[in-house]
């Protein structure tokens, strides 16, 4: 259920899920349809996942922690907003290029 997970991230982190409900913008009331089995739109699942840095799928699933990122990841996710898909494509060929060379290095 989505509400377990977002507070066993939370916990993990060291945040209240009510000060990061209040920091978002969100009602309170977000919290008591949370807690019955609801959802967040897909909007707020954003604002939630890029608030505590994970995935949306990882506060969706009973994901293992090898799907939350990285802090790298996370700063690279948030620079990368608003960039255009050539930039985008452009980041992706190096990140594959980098990751090559670390494979002929080992």
């Amino acid at each position: 259920m989505f509400y377990d997970k977002l507070c066993e991230i939370c916990r993990e982190k060291g945040i209240s899920v009510t000060n990061m409900v209040k920091e978002l913008g969100l009602s309170s009331g977000n919290l008591s349809k949370w807690k019955g089995g609801g959802s967040p739109r897909a909007d707020t699942l954003q604002k939630i996942a890029g608030y505590l840095g994970v995935t949306t799928d990882t506060l969706l699933k009973d994901a293992p922690d090898s799907t939350r990122m990285s802090d790298i990841q996370y700063a690279l996710y948030h620079e990368t907003a608003g960039v255009s898909e050539e930039t985008l494509s452009r980041i992706l060929e190096f990140a594959r290029f980098a990751k090559e060379q670390e494979k002929k290095k080992r």
